[in-house]
């Protein structure tokens, strides 16, 4: 009995892959990320919110704390919602100040002007980018990203 007894933490221990989960880190951005929808902040109108569609909320990232992050992306261009096998992969992770992170892949990298966490549970990716939409010039759009792990 006192054999099983010492056999059992050399079991739990061999079974942890402590690079590959949440493990404990107190950075806000590591855990599983289910994309939710798109703020844009128009230079002269009301902010303008989209919420995901069905397929596209199926998206996650999941920053682990080792640096790595799985992204997975679904989309629908032709009415089917599909994995988004370009732009799923394995990335990398790090952040460069507050609220500033450089995510690279092996076709470059990018650094997102902010990424903000207006609660423990909603993560915005924030780009600085002028573009038109329906004649609106938009200052810059945050990607919406709801926790679920």
């Amino acid at each position: 009995m006192k054999r099983i007894l010492l056999l059992v933490p050399f079991v739990l221990f061999a079974c942890s892959n402590g690079d590959d989960h949440l493990g404990d880190s107190d950075n806000p951005i590591v855990g599983k990320w289910r994309y939710n929808g798109i703020i844009e902040y128009p230079e002269e109108e009301e902010t303008m919110e989209s919420e995901a569609s069905e397929c596209s909320e199926k998206s996650t990232l999941y920053f682990k704390v080792n640096g790595n992050l799985e992204a997975v992306h679904y989309h629908s261009p032709l009415g089917d919602c599909v994995l988004n096998e370009m732009a799923t992969t394995n990335l990398n992770w790090e952040q460069l100040s507050e609220g500033k992170y450089r995510i690279s892949g092996e076709n470059g990298s990018n650094v997102r002007d902010e990424i903000a966490f207006p609660d423990s549970n909603t993560m915005h990716m924030i780009s600085n980018t002028n573009y038109n939409k329906l004649d609106v010039v938009i200052d810059r759009k945050a990607e919406v990203y709801k926790r679920i792990e």
